[in-house]
């Protein structure tokens, strides 16, 4: 997309559609292969992640994965894995609603995000400086879904 200078007019009529275009991947991108019909990519950056199970986190092998933020799920998908013609399935496919937050850390070089999957595993995801932003949203997303109304059943009638 073409830079934008002061006094020039844009592509687009306005800040809205502007937005919505950039929420949804190009064709050729490599987080369009992940997404369902109907899903909206929300954001796409990358983070460091690991899982725990009783391990202390600093002797954790820790690797570099890319994240998928849609309107329902969190994609992690493997560095390299987008570069291939046929792209390789997703590391970790998790609805919102089944994840829970256990923490959310700031520190000096990152963003520090600890995850409860359903199975009982602790999910580590170390966004660095660049890419906080994804990991608020993710944060976002997770409270957001487990503090949203749930539609009361109606009272049955005799």
């Amino acid at each position: 997309m073409a830079r934008r200078r002061r006094g020039q007019e844009t592509d687009f009529p306005d800040a809205r559609t502007a937005r919505s275009a950039r929420r949804q991947p190009a064709p050729g991108s490599p987080g369009a292969a992940y997404l369902a019909d109907d899903e909206v990519l929300e954001a796409e950056g990358h983070c460091w992640a690991a899982r725990r199970s009783g391990i202390p986190l600093l002797f954790l092998k820790r690797r570099r994965y890319r994240v998928l933020l849609t309107d329902r799920r969190l994609l992690l998908v493997g560095w390299r894995a987008t570069t291939w013609p046929v792209p390789d399935p997703p590391v970790l496919s998790k609805r919102y609603e089944t994840l829970q937050l256990q923490s959310r850390r700031w520190l000096p070089a990152f963003q520090q995000v600890r995850i409860q999957q359903p199975q009982g595993t602790t999910l580590v995801l170390e966004f660095p400086q660049g890419q906080r932003g994804v990991g608020k949203q993710l944060v976002d997303a997770i409270q957001n879904e487990h503090t949203a109304p749930t539609a009361e059943p109606a009272p049955a009638e005799s």
